[in-house]
């Protein structure tokens, strides 16, 4: 049975609300009890009508909640089917935020500083905790990377670099910290078009990898240092930025 909405304030406050905000609190009490897990991923919400009369809503006001979760993926309105409650991830709350902090000023420089310390937590993370498999498929990759420079491929190239950091942050196993990561690497992703990206690349991913495959987390998380300090000075060329990064 679909549990009924609970949440504060009650049926009689919420109808006693301004037209006007009645909508945008009853869309911070039903995203409220969706996160909580009060209805279950792909469990479906009762019909429109139901859930209005449940809050003394008109169908309009609920119509156009539902709307909204939807639009921030809580929700999957399916047409002549019903609405269904959607699985989070963890991808699904960040990029948002991600997406929102990209348009403030000095964004670049504060990703390219979260980013630095998150690669090195993540390359300790990845030495310590390797499968067999995960050094063959990361070795493939640095070899395509090589592959791609002598044909002067800097698209492909950038791709594999892409692809590289996307699987020692799965090797890492911390779903929080790849998924940062990854938004991370998608926003800075032009950075690899840069002059002078490939001159040092290749060489900090072998130390890398090495480390790694030693399963020595200290090397790895020196070695990954190493190499966003290298990525930091082209930047910084790059966009002609003053003053110095503090580490």
């Amino acid at each position: 049975m679909t549990p009924p909405i609970t949440g504060e304030p009650n049926a009689m406050a919420l109808s006693q609300l301004s037209r006007g905000k009645l909508p945008e609190r009853l869309f911070e009490i039903l995203k409220r009890e969706i996160l909580s897990g009060k209805w279950k991923d792909g469990e479906r919400l009762p019909p429109i009508e139901q859930l209005a009369s449940q809050v003394r809503v008109s169908r309009t006001v609920m119509r156009e909640v539902l709307q909204k979760l939807s639009s921030i993926g809580l929700i999957e309105m399916r047409h002549g089917s019903g609405t269904y409650v959607k699985r989070l991830s963890a991808s699904m709350l960040i990029g948002p935020m991600m997406d929102a902090l990209s348009f403030e000023d000095n964004s670049t420089y504060e990703l390219i500083e979260v980013g630095y310390h998150l690669e090195q937590v993540a390359a300790r993370f990845a030495a310590a905790r390797a499968k067999d498999g995960d050094i063959g498929f990361l070795t493939g990759i640095h070899e395509s990377m090589s592959e791609a420079m002598r044909q002067g491929d800097l698209t492909a190239f950038a791709q594999h670099d892409f692809m590289f950091h996307f699987t020692l942050a799965r090797i890492a196993r911390n779903h929080i910290l790849r998924t940062i990561i990854i938004l991370i690497r998608k926003m800075m992703q032009h950075s690899l078009e840069l002059p002078g990206v490939t001159d040092y690349v290749l060489e900090d991913h072998y130390r890398i990898v090495k480390a790694i495959e030693e399963r020595n987390p200290d090397a790895a998380e020196k070695a990954m240092k190493f190499h966003m300090q290298h990525v930091l000075n082209n930047l910084k060329s790059s966009f002609e930025w003053e003053g110095e990064f503090p580490f």
